[in-house]
């Protein structure tokens, strides 16, 4: 299955820069592959967040007490 891609743009501070761009030099590869490295794990780990929260809601209900 093909992702659909879309552009992103913005500024960085540039010791995050530095790091990336570096990371991408040992590994031979773009400083965007590291980038999307780094958003796809976050990604995922939201994800995985939000599934288990679901289920405790489902499981436990939402009452405010139970905060």
């Amino acid at each position: 299955m093909d992702r659909i891609q879309v552009e992103l743009r913005g500024h960085v501070d540039k010791d995050i820069i530095d790091v990336i761009d570096a990371v991408s030099i040992a590994r031979d590869v773009t400083r965007i592959d590291v980038v999307e490295e780094v958003l796809r794990r976050w990604a995922d780990e939201r994800v995985k967040e939000a599934k288990l929260m679901n289920r405790l809601v489902r499981r436990e209900g939402s009452s405010p007490e139970r905060a």
